[in-house]
């Protein structure tokens, strides 16, 4: 078995990681991408009926290359002289950029939902065990003012300063997906007409700046691009999970947060049902405006929203948690999920030396 791996041979690799990286960024599933251009026409059309499923239309886009570029990396890769254990994963990375080349392909379509159960694939029974598992709470509704999104980002803002001396992170008020707060590959992205209550405003900067961004802040200050290098399910699953681990550990967790994860959950359950069934299943424990956006996301990809599946993703907000819950009653190192986000990849490259532990951005709760 090869223990060390050459510096030629290292070299080829850093190069290897740098242009699949690049790849990965430009085949994400992202929020943009996943935006029907006629989203708020169908939602007029849905309350408008009692029996309507929206037929969402996406913006179409030019893939042509994109799996000769996939092909190109797999020759590259079997060029260069690695250990069995980081070839495997490496060619698994690859593979994944495959099926999201091929997901997106077919955005629109019905055959998305087979495309993505490539990409996300859960079992149903462990779904069921997790709604067993999670934790038991009481969580009082808030009652205060709300803030609008130039207040949200403002808060935002403060926190980066005033705890980490971040001043240059791009935090934009965003009118395309105006009802979401979502976050890209650079920026954090406020909709326009996004408003949460202080509590959820608390909660929201322990989710997203104090576990995604300071993530994406250390993976950028590394210049490895082997970090990057990340299969789409394993990055949602271990970056939502430990954003909901810390939302516990902070008690800043609200219960209209923690509804909403269960209501996505149990969207991912009963996905094989229709847009309207799904909504009608929601709303008898969330309000209606929630339960049109927890269903809107896991139909999101599919033209018409009366068939089954669509994209699965956000069974990872929960299914992450319980993960990261598990290495903390193994004493595994959940700190090291800042730098290298995934704990395989992570031990991949300390095992074979490809990974420096300096000094890198922590969460700063309590102070």
């Amino acid at each position: 078995m090869q223990n060390r791996i050459s510096d030629k041979n290292k070299k080829e690799l850093l190069k290897f990681a740098k242009k699949a990286a690049s790849l990965g960024n430009k085949l994400l599933l992202d929020t943009h991408r996943l935006t029907p251009t006629n989203f708020e026409e169908e939602k007029e059309k849905f309350y408008s009926s009692n029996n309507y499923n929206p037929q969402f239309k996406y913006k179409k886009e030019d893939l042509q290359g994109y799996k000769e570029e996939i092909n190109q990396l797999h020759i590259r890769l079997n060029l260069i002289s690695l250990p069995n254990d980081l070839r495997n994963y490496l060619k698994k990375y690859l593979n994944d950029l495959f099926h999201l080349y091929t997901a997106l392909e077919v955005l629109g379509t019905n055959e998305f939902t087979l495309a993505t159960k490539k990409i996300f694939h859960w079992d149903i029974d462990n779904i069921k065990n997790i709604k067993r598992n999670l934790p038991k709470i009481s969580l009082k509704s808030s009652k205060e003012k709300p803030l609008d999104a130039n207040a949200i980002r403002k808060e935002f803002l403060k926190a980066l300063k005033e705890k980490y001396r971040i001043e240059d992170y791009p935090l934009e008020i965003n009118n395309f997906n105006s009802h979401i707060i979502s976050d890209s590959l650079t920026k954090l992205k406020i909709g326009a007409r996004v408003k949460r209550n202080p509590n959820n405003v608390r909660r929201l900067i322990v989710h997203e700046i104090e576990s995604h961004v300071l993530q994406k802040l250390n993976i950028k200050k590394s210049q490895n691009p082997l970090l990057k290098l990340v299969t789409y399910k394993d990055r949602m699953v271990y970056m939502e999970g430990l954003a909901v681990y810390n939302e516990f550990k902070t008690n800043t967790i609200t219960k209209s947060a923690y509804d909403i994860y269960k209501a996505r959950l149990e969207a991912v359950e009963i996905s094989h049902k229709s847009f309207r069934e799904i909504f009608n299943n929601l709303v008898k424990f969330i309000s209606a405006d929630k339960a049109y956006i927890t269903t809107y996301r896991i139909k999101r990809g599919l033209g018409n929203t009366s068939h089954p599946g669509g994209l699965s993703k956000d069974a990872s907000y929960l299914e992450g948690f319980g993960l990261i819950r598990k290495m903390e009653k193994n004493d595994e190192d959940i700190e090291k999920l800042y730098l290298y986000r995934v704990p395989k990849l992570g031990k991949l490259l300390l095992k074979y030396n490809l990974l420096s532990l300096k000094q890198f951005l922590l969460p700063k709760f309590n102070s």
